[in-house]
């Protein structure tokens, strides 16, 4: 796919004024992005938990997808610009964002 692809997620879309949309559309439509491999409009789920991936010197690995998984990736975006925020965070549970919260409270 090409980087100046209009359908490619990364591409500003001209006829997607995502800024001009109300909170309720911009959540129903995922902040209009489109799925590069499918061009579907739903975002798929991601149910994968391993992916392989290039470990020093090019060997192939496998990792644990919970850091970094596309769905949630995803969410976090759309919760992000619903809130006007730079980022967000997403829990797998009250508990761990409740600790997470402590944790980044915590002095040195």
């Amino acid at each position: 796919m090409s980087d100046s692809d209009p359908m490619s997620p990364d591409v500003p879309r001209p006829d997607l004024p995502v800024d001009d949309w109300e909170a309720e559309t911009r959540a129903v439509q995922a902040l209009g992005r489109i799925d590069p491999a499918t061009r579907g409009a739903v975002p798929s789920i991601d149910v994968s938990t391993t992916y392989v991936a290039p470990h020093g010197g090019g060997a192939m690995t496998f990792g644990y997808g919970r850091p970094d998984n596309a769905t949630v990736r995803h969410a976090e975006d759309v919760v992000a610009n619903l809130e006007g925020a730079a980022c967000a965070l997403a829990f797998s549970s009250g508990m761990a964002a409740a600790v997470s919260a402590f944790l980044a409270l915590e002095r040195p």
